[in-house]
Formats: structure tokens, sequence, C-alpha cells
């Protein structure tokens, strides 16, 4: 059987990709296209992108997917994106080691003099710089940050489409997150607050969390515990990466109806501290407490 055209295949790629993010519980802080939308545009690198769709609250934030040449490779290469102008919080992203999108390459590029709104990568990317997060800063203030996957033909099982659209579609929701947590238009603490501590009988009475705002949370703390600053990435290696936990700085169980809760109501911590911070008090002052005594404890040996 033939494989589809390229433009073809990459249509039908970025509908299973919407696809995806429509079926998760917490799509995340995306604007999705309608499947009608879905168009491919011709790149200026021999192939075309399409537009998935947008981050909610960050103007000129779009999510998209290419394939093209613009990678310097001789074959096309299917990447994807975020593409805007919010160049300084993608580059904290970017910048901040975390577990969620590892240690990306950075680059600097610029914008050709005969056109204005024409960009240009400053150099070719390494065999080793395939599949790892890159963040391209342009002259123009524009930005890139994304994943360049190994030139390979537009020739995918129907798994393996599956597995690259759930690849795409976790990027995506994960940046999202990020840049909404991280930008400075709707910032951390104040955007898109969730309903929390409802009651729900699942075998025995539990309050009800916010997945997607913990995330968040461990995302903003680059899941690094704020009371006695230990990452478990960085401390034991890459196969313990993301281990950390959200905690309430005010216990939810204080509240006896729904409550509003947002990023400024969470910190990330560790097992070990978040066990001793619900041994404390329960108040909002337990998180400082906590660190004040670590460092005492610290000083004494």
């Amino acid at each position: 059987m033939a494989a589809p055209a390229p433009r073809t295949w990459l249509r039908q790629l970025a509908k299973a990709v919407v696809h995806t993010l429509r079926s998760t519980d917490d799509p995340g802080s995306i604007t999705l296209r309608p499947l009608s939308r879905l168009a491919t545009t011709e790149s200026n690198a021999d192939g075309w992108f399409v537009d998935i769709g947008r981050i909610r609250g960050v103007r000129s934030g779009m999510l998209q997917i290419w394939f093209d040449r613009w990678a310097g490779t001789r074959r096309r290469v299917l990447s994807f994106c975020y593409r805007g102008s919010h160049a300084e919080a993608v580059r904290r992203i970017a910048t901040a080691g975390s577990s969620t999108f590892g240690r990306s390459i950075l680059k600097s590029g610029k914008v050709l003099p005969v056109e204005s709104d024409v960009v240009e990568m400053p150099r070719i990317l390494k065999r080793h710089e395939f599949s790892r997060p890159v963040f391209e800063a342009y002259s123009n203030h524009d930005c890139y940050y994304g994943v360049y996957l190994p030139p390979r033909a537009p020739r995918l099982t129907k798994r393996q489409k599956s597995a690259v659209a759930r690849r795409i579609a976790d990027f995506m929701r994960d940046l999202a997150s990020s840049v909404t947590a991280t930008s400075s238009g709707r910032g951390a603490g104040t955007a898109y607050p969730a309903v929390e501590n409802r009651s729900l009988v699942v075998r025995h009475l539990r309050r009800e969390r916010s997945a997607r705002l913990a995330r968040l949370a461990k995302l903003r703390d680059g899941f690094t515990c704020r009371t006695c600053g230990l990452n478990f990435e960085h401390r034991f290696g890459q196969r313990w990466r993301g281990i950390a936990e959200a905690h309430h700085k005010e216990p939810l169980r204080v509240h006896a109806r729904a409550i509003k809760v947002t990023l400024d109501d969470l910190v990330t911590v560790c097992p070990s501290c978040h066990t001793m911070l619900h041994q404390m008090s329960g108040g909002r002052g337990d998180v400082a407490r906590l660190r004040t005594i670590i460092d005492g404890v610290r000083r004494a040996r």
C-alpha cells in the first residue's frame, strides 16, 4: 500500500494529535482548532506546517507541527513546537532543567534583511540534537521551542502514528501549562482557578483535588522541594525524574465547602517534607517554619 502524500500525511497526524488532546480529561491550557480548520501551509524550507491551536491567554502563542527541511537535513524532518513572542517566559522554561523537558538546546537566529518575517537557523542540527527540546530565539523577538525527530519517511503504522501523536500531545499540553504559569500576562496564581474540596464517594469519602493545578505547581518549581531543596533527578539521576508532590499551604480539611484554589495556594515539596508538613499546625506558615527547622539542622552539623 502506497504511503500518503507528505502533505496529506501531515494533516492526518495533526488530526490525531487534536483527537488525543481532546480525549484526555485534562487537555490543559490549549484552545484547539476545529478539525475542519486544520490546514497545511507551505513553509520556506520545502515543506509544510499545521497550526494545532493556541495557548489560552497568551497572545500569539501558537502550537504547530512541521514537516520540512528546516533542520538542514537532506530529508524532511517532523517537528512540533511552540511559536510565539513570549521568548523570555519560554527561555525560563527551556533553561530550568526540569524533568518534564530535560536539558534544552539553545540557539540564536537572525531575521533575513530582505524579508522582515523570514528567519534563518544559525546552523543545522547535529545528530545528538534530534529528539531533544530546542529553543530558538530570533532577532525579531519571535521564538520557537520544540523537538525535531530524526529524519524518516512519512510511513508510520497505525500504532506508530498513535505513539507519535501522544508524544506531541504530551509535549504541547505540558508546555502550554508551563507558559501559562510563567508568562507575565495571566501569570501563576491567577490563571484558571480550579474548584477543589468537593466530596466524592469512592469507597470512602475523600477530598477532590485538581491534578492540573498540581502539575502546574511542580512545573513552576522545577520539581524541586521548596523546603529542603531536594530534586530527585539532580541528586539520584534521570531514572528518578519527576518525583515531587504538590502541597496545599492551607489544608483542605479546614474548609467545610468547595473552594477555589490557585497556583499561589500550592507549593512543591519532596515526599519526606510533605509528611512532616502534615504533622504540623496546618497553617500557611508551615512551609517557612519547616524550612527554618531544616536550615537550623544543617547549620548545626
